[in-house]
């Protein structure tokens, strides 16, 4: 975790049954599934959930919901947090736990931009370039595939006229530019993120993020995003891991009503609040945790993520 300086170890698993009943669970190891590291920012990390649950009203990073796009045979490890840079992802350890781990045949997605462009030193075409290219000249020393993520749009419409300002375009050109300089793999995710909320304009797309937030998604936010990323992940290494989406709901189906459109069954059945969004957690419910033996609840924080 951000500000801890040896790794979490967490040895539990976590089971979630939705709309069933559990009849019997068997856990084996699985020492040859590849896995997918992620690398990147709060756009790409995982977060909690408060109770009462509501997917509307909390955060949600696309890597979350990346598992939901990839077949049984693959494995996903987020090593994405608030706040990282191309920088602190390195400085701070993070990288250092996920290159001791790799092994030939992973993989890593690498998704940054968002903090990067609050600092002097890691301008898109200097030192957050330089860094890509570091982080992809390690990865494939490991035996490892790197894939690269253009940042993410975020939904600010400031510009003369109500237009959406891309203020991570530099970024996104940067990023394209190292991945054809050193031969890599490319989710471009700033281009569909960009050409979905223009589709969706400035009130429809408030519905994706979290309430009065323009950088970070909500629940269907997070499958949104992840589903565009995947369309890009298509054209990857990474694609025979992949999960057949044709039967999978549609978060683009929103404006045309078709049946399986997550919002309409999300939103329609919840009604928008008297005077836009707000948290509906002003007096959250503290469920009965439990813990693994040796845990504490501090340990346990992630205990109540969806």
């Amino acid at each position: 975790p951000r500000g801890f300086q040896t790794a979490h170890a967490d040895g539990a698993v976590d089971v979630t049954a939705a709309g069933g009943r559990l009849r019997s669970l068997s856990v084996r190891e699985a020492p040859k599934t590849p896995t997918v590291f992620l690398l990147g920012d709060s756009t790409v990390t995982d977060q909690p959930a408060d109770l009462p649950y509501d997917p509307r009203g909390c955060y949600c990073g696309w890597g979350q919901m990346l598992p939901l796009f990839l077949r049984e045979s693959a494995a996903v490890s987020n090593h994405a947090h608030s706040g990282l840079t191309t920088a602190a992802c390195r400085n701070e350890g993070h990288w250092g736990i996920v290159s001791g781990l790799l092994r030939p045949g992973d993989f890593v997605l690498l998704q940054f931009g968002h903090n990067d462009q609050k600092c002097a030193d890691l301008a898109a075409y200097g030192g957050y370039a330089e860094n890509l290219k570091r982080y992809v000249r390690e990865i494939r020393e490991k035996g490892a595939v790197p894939i690269l993520v253009t940042p993410v749009s975020r939904s600010i419409w400031d510009l003369p006229g109500g237009g959406l300002n891309d203020l991570l375009r530099d970024w996104a050109d940067a990023c394209r530019s190292v991945a054809e300089s050193t031969g890599s793999s490319l989710s471009d995710l700033h281009a569909e993120s960009i050409r979905f909320l223009l589709g969706q304009g400035e009130t429809a797309a408030r519905r994706f993020f979290h309430p009065g937030d323009r950088t970070h998604f909500n629940d269907y936010g997070g499958y949104l995003m992840a589903s565009l990323a995947v369309r890009g992940l298509r054209n990857t290494e990474l694609r025979p891991l992949l999960r057949d989406t044709s039967g999978m709901p549609d978060p683009a189906a929103h404006c045309r009503r078709r049946s399986n459109c997550l919002l309409c069954a999300g939103f329609d059945a919840l009604p928008d609040p008297p005077g836009g969004f707000a948290s509906p957690f002003a007096q959250p419910v503290l469920p009965d945790l439990r813990y693994s033996d040796g845990e504490t609840p501090s340990d346990s924080r992630n205990t109540r993520s969806k």
